[in-house]
Formats: C-alpha cells, sequence, structure tokens
C-alpha cells in the first residue's frame, strides 16, 4: 500500500470555489481534497468515484501552466504519489 494525494479539478461558472479550492484562470476550480490510503491497482478507480461524488475531474495536465500549478503542490518524496487523470 502507498499514500495517494488526491487532487481534483472542478469546472465551475462561478466567480468562487469551494472551500479547499483555489479558483485560477478562466473560473477553473483546483484543489486537494483527501489523501487516500490506497494501491496502485485500486488508486484510479478510487479517484474517478470521488472526483464524481463532488462533480469535479482527476487531475489532467494539458500545458505548462498546469505542470507548474500541480509540480508545487505534489509531495516532494518518493513515498508519496499524485494521482492524475
Amino acid at each position: 500500500a502507498f499514500f495517494a494525494a488526491l487532487h481534483l479539478v472542478r469546472s465551475d461558472s462561478f466567480s468562487s470555489c469551494p472551500n479547499g479550492f483555489d479558483l485560477v484562470r478562466d473560473g477553473e476550480c483546483r484543489g486537494r481534497v483527501t489523501n487516500l490510503l490506497t494501491t496502485f491497482g485500486q488508486a484510479i478507480s478510487q479517484v474517478i468515484d470521488m472526483c464524481g461524488s463532488i462533480q469535479a475531474q482527476p487531475v489532467t495536465i494539458h500545458n505548462e501552466e498546469h505542470q507548474a500549478y500541480w509540480k508545487v503542490r505534489a509531495p516532494d518524496s518518493n513515498s508519496n504519489y499524485l494521482i492524475l487523470g
């Protein structure tokens, strides 16, 4: 088992975000919701299910801006992981 950091991206048409989320360009909300203790085999389905329960999407990096944002929020050790969609 390993410790998986779960980060979610949520797109809303509002000018504010739920607690724990950052409002970034184009009204997109980004934030870290929880940590999971899980295995690689279970992590993806757990992340997808948790994202769906709050109408969010797993992190997907499309460009350098996304990369820079999530790089500073990813765990800085080899024992923790950021799960990407």
